[in-house]
């Protein structure tokens, strides 16, 4: 039998829902750590677990391909940073496969006008489910929908 579904209206219910989640929380904190600009997990890391909470599953973070890690920060967006920070997050959180990318360096790849912010970046992303991040910020979780 499954469990009742509690639906999730927007995203400040989605907020809180990710809040009450110790082990995504603890690893946006380990994101908030590194003070990145504009910096959030985003993809699977958010849809997967609002789509296991609709469908009355318990949500694993250890069940994620990867946690993907978006930042905005033109001032340096070389891929040796990116490898850097993902060494660091594994440090931070071993067992789990952190990929990280700066989005303003991203439209080069996708053939997109140059981004404005990780908000516009995210905008652009081909899959609409998955174009939805969080991120710890004064002790609460954001999430960015555009």
């Amino acid at each position: 039998m499954t469990a009742a579904v509690t639906p999730l209206h927007g995203a400040a219910e989605i907020g809180r829902f990710l809040e009450a989640q110790a082990d995504m929380l603890a690893l946006l904190s380990h994101l908030e750590s590194l003070a990145l600009p504009d910096s959030w997990i985003g993809a699977g890391f958010v849809r997967n677990a609002v789509w296991d909470h609709l469908h009355g599953r318990e949500f694993d973070v250890s069940r994620l391909n990867d946690i993907d890690v978006i930042f905005f920060d033109p001032a340096d967006s070389c891929k040796e940073r990116e490898a850097d920070l993902e060494h660091r997050l594994r440090r931070l959180a071993p067992g789990f496969e952190w990929s990280v990318k700066n989005q303003a360096r991203m439209q080069l790849r996708n053939g997109d006008a140059p981004y404005r912010n990780t908000f516009d970046a995210v905008a652009h992303w081909s899959e609409t489910a998955t174009a939805v991040a969080a991120r710890k910020a004064d002790g609460q979780v954001e999430i960015l929908a555009p």
